[in-house]
């Protein structure tokens, strides 16, 4: 580049498709709960690929667990990032969260869980190994969920027990997740 002092470089944004009513590349949908908020759907939007993919987490707050999300949906062909949460009050950290004693799901927690699952192209669990009982509910709920729409849902790593990992540094090929394999 002319005229550049070296090292610096410009990066832009990606152009939006307008295909059909979405929301903008990094929007989120925020619905106030008991005493703080819950955070139900996060997006990301780019041009080139094709369809959705989701991630459900269990603490989706992290800038940099975004990234690698959205970088893992770009490496697979995907045109678009859906992060939902498992359970989504927000919280600090996921230590903070399950400290929490208030309603963890929120009153419209299913509701987008159940939407997200009907549109994704794919869907990456990725909630950790936690020995808590109210994440295991939730998993074996969610994976009914999927289950009962004969969803397939992949995971990119598994820990013990078998649990879904979240996505670390480097590049992954999902697979089938085993619990909902029935």
């Amino acid at each position: 580049m002319s005229g550049s002092t070296g090292s610096r470089r410009r990066f832009r944004r990606p152009r939006l498709t307008k295909a059909r009513a979405a929301p903008p590349p990094a929007s989120e949908v925020v619905v106030p709960g008991p005493g703080r908020g819950y955070r139900y759907d996060l997006w990301r939007r780019w041009e080139g690929g094709h369809g959705t993919c989701l991630f459900v987490l269990l603490h989706p707050g992290a800038p940099l667990a975004v990234a690698r999300c959205q970088a893992l949906a770009r490496s697979w062909g995907y045109g678009a990032l859906r992060i939902q949460a498992l359970f989504a009050y927000q919280a600090p950290t996921a230590g903070h969260l399950l400290e929490r004693v208030v309603p963890l799901e929120g009153p419209l927690n299913w509701d987008y869980l159940r939407d997200g699952a009907g549109e994704a192209a794919r869907i990456v669990v990725a909630w950790g190994g936690s020995r808590d009982p109210r994440v295991r509910a939730a998993a074996a709920r969610y994976s009914d969920l999927l289950r009962s729409r004969g969803k397939t849902p992949y995971c990119i790593e598994e820990g013990r027990e078998r649990a879904p990992l979240a996505p670390r540094s480097g590049e992954y090929v999902a697979h089938p997740w085993w619990q909902a394999r029935g």
